[in-house]
């Protein structure tokens, strides 16, 4: 059986950055993609633009040793699982 190991997340709002966190330390190989350049210099430095306790630690041990990138754009190369993490506006659905 093949293992998933690369895992591409696009979306580092709540619910991305920290399921990426979550796998990164559960040894995946993880990507986070985050579209605003200013957000995501502040999640490579492993300041999340929300609060959830003990994420900045958890994201900066994983970002030193590697298992954990944030990047602007979808890398060419080759992951085993896309995760999309990104808003739906209700209100239209309204």
């Amino acid at each position: 059986m093949r293992t998933l190991r690369r895992v591409c997340i696009v979306g580092m709002g709540y619910v991305g950055c920290t399921l990426a966190a979550v796998l990164a330390d559960r040894g995946y190989d993880v990507t986070g993609i985050e579209k605003d350049p200013a957000i995501a210099a502040r999640l490579q430095r492993g300041d999340p633009h929300f609060h959830e306790p003990e994420l900045p630690a958890l994201m900066r041990r994983l970002l030193a040793a590697g298992s954990l990138r944030v990047l602007t754009s979808i890398p060419a190369e080759s992951f085993d699982v896309f995760v999309i993490a990104v808003g739906t506006p209700v209100d239209a659905l309204a």
